[in-house]
């Protein structure tokens, strides 16, 4: 079953984009993360490999209940400017160590554990995402937001692709377009 993404639009030339302004800007360049999520700590591990050895402040916020640095108040980020603290070399390279393994690993989940970043396997959400299907028929993308919301590592597409590979297996059952997870129902088999 293939997986839908989110409508028009191409991710892949706006992250090249990225990428590009990112190693070409003459800006002075700070990176705000948060090192409870896992989507911010990949983050900040990738800028340290595409940077080089460019100079880079980091806003590392560690506060428990702020998964990514998305997620502060603008109050709470006015409160942060001004507090950032210069990439060293020991953490470029470390981090650049660390990124380029997680790379090697080319796992579907990456999550934060009390060492830091790590790979997690591929069904590493199936058992919340079945535990969020019932008998009756959900819309698809309600176990995504379930186990989302229950979970800081869970990211949608590679629960979108999960739900297809269980879809696949015949432990979920699909009711409308296969490519369309945003329109599909999905309930447990009989």
């Amino acid at each position: 079953m293939a997986c839908d993404d989110d409508g028009p639009g191409d991710i892949e030339a706006e992250l090249r984009d990225f990428w590009r302004r990112l190693e070409t800007d003459a800006d002075r360049i700070v990176v705000w993360f948060s090192r409870r999520g896992s989507d911010d700590v990949a983050f900040f591990l990738a800028v340290t490999v595409r940077l080089g050895l460019r100079p880079c402040s980091l806003i590392e916020i560690d506060r428990p209940s702020v998964r990514t640095a998305g997620y502060l108040s603008p109050l709470e980020m006015t409160q942060q400017l001004n507090c950032e603290e210069p990439l060293s070399d020991e953490r470029r390279a470390s981090s650049r160590r660390l990124w380029r393994q997680l790379q090697a690993e080319n796992a579907t989940f990456r999550v934060v554990t009390s060492t830091g970043l790590t790979s997690a396997p591929a069904d590493r959400f199936d058992a919340q995402l079945l535990a969020a299907a019932t008998p009756v028929w959900r819309p698809a993308l309600r176990l995504v937001g379930d186990v989302m919301g229950n979970d800081d590592d869970a990211i949608d597409m590679p629960l979108r692709w999960r739900i297809a590979a269980l879809v696949d297996s015949g432990k979920l059952i699909l009711e409308g377009d296969p490519r369309s997870l945003r329109t599909a129902k999905i309930r447990l088999p009989d």
